[in-house]
């Protein structure tokens, strides 16, 4: 709980009302209206009380009486939020006021702050040796082995300071007890009350001891004493009550409650727990009524906050209730039940918005429920509530651990056990989650429930023999338990017994004529068994009676289809998303339109479906392709993209994106997309063929010769057949042996303009003519329309480092070249050259160090590394690479120059 700030006094009195409308005192100046408010607050009249003393501060609004008596009524009545500013500045201007020091070390104790406690605990005991109150304050402040004797030598000193004080044997006795030296304890508080026979902490001290030794009788008698002492002792009642409440005995704890609050009506913490009474039994209109009777008094209860919160979760506002959850949790801190409802309050929004929003909810949600077993780690609800979440993100492992405890605890939660499967069952351990519903038939021997989820497994074993048994024992403990009923239906239908199957869902119509869920059981079956008309009027049954119905819905649709209707399976199903537009039935219209080449009403559809869920996987993918047929291809590509974020495993969805990019000239993306695409579908034409032209536009001409190869020898119909075949035989024309072609080439260019393969294989006879600039003509030309086809940038790299002079564009394409082939020597030499050109010629060593390493007999390489050498002034390496390129017998042409750098690199340094 977070301490206010003294600045808060100001907001917080206007705030702060009265439980009833007494007139205020008619006391002129602030001293009268103090004693008038200390008098009523000694009778425990708060309301009168809380008048005159902010009326003293309106006056005066440092009057030092009224805000002790303001902080003493506030913190009396459990408002700590409100009572602690006031305790500080009371303690401020009053430092010497032993009451208030109290005050103040309970606020602290609350906050865990046990040190700052004991100190003032010990300064309350110097300032009122008597008051028992500090000195128990004294022993509840001792959080550790340390703390605790240093307790006992502060007691020890105050009995010799000031002799025998009941309350520092209540102390005493609150050390032993908590060591677990109960006869000590029970002696030490025995002793209290022979000091004092009317001492209420002795009395409570005793109390608590009973109930310890599960002696409930003599607990209540001394529970009850304590509260019947006069001066009426409001706090000791109210512990009473909650020993009430905590022993089961909420009638009685209702009754002393009550007569509390008749008696002192503006007392606020009896009505506090009468609220929650009334709560815990049923959230009505009672239990609003007392809701608000405490937050018109106390705006920032935490108790009334939270109950608050709760009812808006059961009005299904979420909003409304994580107002009032924060409104608590800044005020009071965390508290694992608060943090439990947060989260039950952000799951409930997260359920309205699109997954990548929702996400953000869920997660939030996650923390406050593991913040909350932190401080509470026996918090059932929440630790099987986080369970649920973990085994949804796939943490099976988590929840088997959160869940296990649970069980241990509550062997009869029935909901822990089926969590606890559930968690096995994200974890493919099929048989963990037998042995959990093999304990629930053990446990729960009437519930069907846990044979027919032992049937589920066995299904999902492909046993169904075990499962038709344990569906057939769910049965037998209840004939109308709908989910053993349905799994043996859809059984009877997967084996071809259609008859049995739709006699069972006869026995269930009989009795429940009107649940569509049966009519629409029956639909389904008869649309297996190929009764379309049969089908079709059973699913509409279901759906006149539940018009909402999706998978009825779906499967009318369906129906007319398979009967050859597509038309009138359009026009339901527009019916129904004009009425009601839901996905999925959305999604099977979009996809009727497209297969009916209605593209814009298939479009309208998908969007449609889109604006209900932003991230469908197949709305998203489907309209991408719509797009991308219309040639708005950054539309196509924005969805494709948004589909393959939601679905990056799905390898279909992959294709799409890659067909996309491919179509962007974003060749390589395109390339990687489609190649692992194809590789999970072999037997698909449309995608092999989009991954061969990805394939075949890059340089690949084995990859794209296969995939092509895959299309044009498919049983598929489908417009790239005759493409494939006629790019599978122009690969196979090759560039070996006598070459390609010319004319040939020619012919498949006209046919197919600009074809990197046709281009590349024209450069190709360029070069058997030793017509350089022609092929590297038609190397730039193919190239500037795919930059991506590397075979031409290997080519062209070669044919550039044999032209002599500086090419910049030169070595921006061999540079790709390199990147493309890291491992040929060939380009890496050619590269070499080229940098050497540029003058670069540390980088040309390095390179050509790495040929020569793989090629020792390249005399070419050998001249460049020793001409590079020489112009780095490196005359020994210089002096041993061109030896050695004229000892290989270097080109005739690079001869002349060795020789001359070889004499330059000889001669003695000057």
């Amino acid at each position: 709980m977070r301490r206010a700030s003294t600045l808060l006094i100001a907001v917080l009195l206007p705030l702060m009302t009265t439980g009833c409308g007494r007139p205020e005192s008619k006391a002129e100046t602030p001293k009268d209206l103090v004693t008038t408010g200390e008098e009523a607050r000694q009778h425990n009249q708060f309301d009168v009380a809380e008048k005159n003393f902010r009326t003293a501060l309106r006056q005066n609004p440092s009057q030092p009486e009224a805000i002790r008596g303001l902080a003493l009524l506030y913190s009396e009545q459990g408002q700590w939020p409100v009572a602690i500013p006031f305790l500080k500045q009371a303690a401020e201007l009053k430092p010497d006021d032993a009451e208030i020091q109290i005050k103040l070390g309970l606020a602290d104790l609350l906050t865990r702050d046990f040190k700052l406690a004991r100190e003032i605990a010990v300064k309350a005991l110097d300032l009122a040796p008597q008051q028992e109150e500090a000195a128990i304050l004294l022993a509840d402040s001792g959080d550790t082995t340390n703390a605790v004797d240093e307790i006992r030598g502060i007691l020890d000193e105050l009995v010799k300071k000031n002799g025998d004080q009941a309350g520092y044997h209540i102390a005493q006795g609150v050390l032993e007890a908590r060591q677990n030296n109960d006869t000590a304890a029970e002696q030490k508080f025995q002793e209290a009350l022979r000091l004092d026979p009317k001492s209420a902490g002795a009395l409570t001290a005793m109390a608590t001891l009973h109930w310890k030794r599960k002696d409930l009788k003599a607990a209540d008698t001394a529970y009850r004493t304590a509260a019947e002492l006069e001066p009426p002792r409001l706090a000791a009642t109210i512990r009473y009550a909650d020993f009430l409440i905590a022993t089961d005995n909420v009638d009685r704890a209702r009754e002393v409650l009550q007569k509390l609050n008749e008696k002192f009506p503006s007392y606020l913490p009896p009505r506090v727990m009468l609220m929650k009474i009334a709560c815990s039994a049923k959230q009505d209109e009672a239990c609003v009524s007392r809701v608000q009777n405490v937050l018109s008094q106390d705006p920032i209860n935490f108790d009334a906050l939270l109950i608050s919160g709760n009812i808006s979760l059961d009005k299904n506002d979420p909003t409304a209730a994580i107002r009032s959850f924060d409104q608590a949790l800044k005020l009071s801190g965390q508290s694992p039940q608060l943090l439990y409802s947060l989260s039950r309050a952000y799951l409930m929004v997260a359920r309205t918005l699109d997954p990548v929003n929702a996400r953000k909810y869920i997660d939030s949600a996650e923390g406050f429920l593991t913040s909350a077993l932190q401080l509470a780690p026996t918090f059932d609800q929440a630790a099987l509530l986080l369970a649920d979440l973990k085994i949804r993100k796939g943490s099976g492992a988590s929840a088997v651990d959160l869940l296990n405890p649970v069980v241990a605890r509550h062997p009869e939660t029935e909901e822990a056990y089926n969590l606890l499967a559930a968690a096995y069952l994200s974890q493919q351990n099929a048989d963990g989650a037998l042995e959990v519903y093999q304990r629930m038939a053990g446990l729960f021997p009437k519930d069907p429930l846990p044979y027919q989820a032992m049937g589920t497994v066995y299904l999902s074993k492909g046993k169904p023999d075990e499962a038709r048994q344990n569906f057939e024992k769910s049965l037998s403990l209840s004939p109308d338990f709908g989910p053993a009923t349905e799994a043996l239906v859809n059984l009877d239908a997967q084996s071809g017994n259609f008859d049995a199957a739709l006699a069972r869902v006869k026995q269930q119509l009989e009795k429940h004529s009107t649940e569509a869920q049966w009519w629409g059981l029956s639909g389904k079956i008869k649309l297996e068994k190929r009764d379309y008309d049969g089908a079709e009027q059973d699913l509409t049954k279901a759906l006149e009676i539940n018009p909402d119905l999706e998978l009825a819905q779906l499967l009318l649709g369906r129906a007319y289809v398979a009967a050859k209707k597509p038309e009138m399976a359009i026009k339901k199903l527009t019916e129904i998303t004009n009425r009601k537009k839901t996905v999925a039935p959305l999604l099977l219209l979009a996809n009727l339109q497209e297969q009916q080449n209605n593209i814009q009403a298939a479009r309208n559809a998908y969007e449609a479906a889109l604006a209900l869920a932003p991230n469908n996987p197949m709305a998203l993918n489907n309209l991408a392709v719509i797009y991308s047929d219309q040639g708005n291809i950054e539309k196509a590509s924005e969805l494709a993209k948004k589909a393959q974020e939601t679905v990056p495993s799905d390898s279909r969805i992959a294709d799409t994106l890659g067909w996309i990019l491919f179509k962007k000239h974003q060749y390589r993306e395109a390339l990687a997309l489609l190649r692992d695409s194809a590789s999970k579908n072999p037997n698909d034409a449309d995608i092999q063929f989009h991954y061969g032209m990805a394939a075949y536009v890059t340089g690949d001409e084995s990859a794209a010769a296969s995939a092509l190869g895959k299309v044009a020898q498919s049983s598929a119909v489908t417009p790239s057949k005759s493409e494939s075949q006629r790019r599978v035989d122009f690969l196979a024309q090759g560039s070996g042996g006598a070459g390609p072609d010319e004319s040939k080439v020619k012919d498949f260019l006209n046919d197919y303009p600009d074809d990197p393969v046709a281009l590349q294989r024209l450069s190709e006879i360029a070069v058997k003519r030793s017509d350089v600039d022609g092929a590297i003509q038609g190397y730039e030309k193919l190239l500037s329309i795919y930059p991506e086809f590397a075979p031409a940038t290997r080519e062209l790299t070669l044919l550039y480092a044999r032209k002599t002079g500086n090419n910049p564009k030169a070595l921006e394409v061999a540079l790709r070249a390199r990147q493309s082939f890291p491992s040929d020597p060939e380009v890496a030499r050619a590269v070499a050259i080229l940098q050497f050109r540029s003058e670069n010629y540390p980088r040309a060593v390095e390179l050509l160090k790495e040929v020569v390493s793989k090629r020792p007999d390249d005399a070419t390489a050998y001249y460049f590394l020793g001409k590079s050498y020489h112009e780095l002034k490196d005359r020994p390496q210089c002096k041993s690479a061109l030896e050695r390129s004229i000892a290989l017998n270097v080109e005739a042409q690079f001869v002349e120059s060795a020789k001359s750098g070889l004499a330059d690199c000889t001669e003695p340094s000057q």
